[in-house]
């Protein structure tokens, strides 16, 4: 009888699996060559943002996704991160933007940013309505036109 026991784990070690060798030692992103396609951290920016404030309880809240981290917040229930967002829209709310913004609160049902974005809208009505921002609105919802004027 042969006294040598052989490790039953011995078939599941890196040098039986030649195609795992990347898995155990990844190669070094640094030294690829720059014309390398590299797929990014994070295709989605708006989904990488709220898992940084979901697990650091702080984020950076760019213009551009501001709305949209809104929409998100409210569909998850995260209110902190909606203020945080409903601030930032409102901080950065110009003759430009004030219908879109008003629009955009109107179709996700964010009354808080809704009211303020009129209030805006209603203390700069002659700018804002001259702007094709404006126009856009009107274009998608002329009830809205309506509610602006029977409020001035």
């Amino acid at each position: 009888m042969n006294s040598k026991r052989t490790n039953p784990f011995r078939s599941l070690e890196k040098d039986n699996f030649p195609p795992l060798d990347d898995f155990f030692d990844p190669p070094n992103i640094i030294s690829r060559p720059s014309s390398a396609h590299t797929t990014p951290l994070c295709p989605n920016e708006s989904f990488c943002s709220r898992s940084e404030y979901l697990y650091t309880d702080e984020v950076t809240i760019p213009l551009e996704s501001a709305m949209e981290q809104f929409v998100a917040a409210d569909l998850f229930g995260i209110p902190r991160l909606q203020a945080m967002c409903e601030r930032k829209l409102l901080e950065s709310i110009t003759v430009e933007n004030a219908a879109t913004i008003f629009h955009a609160a109107d179709v996700h049902s964010a009354m808080s940013l809704r009211s303020k974005a009129l209030g805006y809208v209603l203390s700069h009505f002659e700018a804002v309505s001259k702007t094709s921002a404006f126009e856009d609105m009107a274009r998608c919802n002329v009830e809205l036109v309506f509610e602006i004027l029977k409020n001035r």
